[in-house]
């Protein structure tokens, strides 16, 4: 089980909770190329971008925007350990959240 703390980020206008992750569980093994990320629903919120990375640090990543809601199905095209965050755009704000 994926578990975060909620944390408030506010633009100086309104606060927001951070996305938190759910799908796929921490140090899942997964052996189909076909994975689904998935995170909660933070109000306010229009669009999330998904970040992956075979990089803990995050040093390179690609972006996917998810527009339909809280989730997206990826295929992915290399084996190996996957690092992943989300972040939701809330007007000019970003709102992010590691996953560990």
């Amino acid at each position: 089980t994926t578990q975060a703390a909620r944390v408030a980020v506010s633009d100086g206008r309104r606060s927001a909770a951070v996305p938190i992750l759910l799908l796929p569980p921490n140090r899942q093994a997964i052996g189909d190329s076909a994975v689904l990320y998935q995170w909660e629903k933070v109000d306010g919120v229009k669009y999330y971008v998904l970040q992956l990375s075979l990089d803990a640090k995050f040093q390179k990543f690609n972006e996917y925007l998810a527009k339909s809601g809280p989730g997206l199905k990826m295929n992915l095209k290399k084996k190996g350990k996957y690092y992943w965050r989300v972040y939701g755009i809330l007007g000019g704000l970003r709102l992010i959240l590691l996953s560990q």
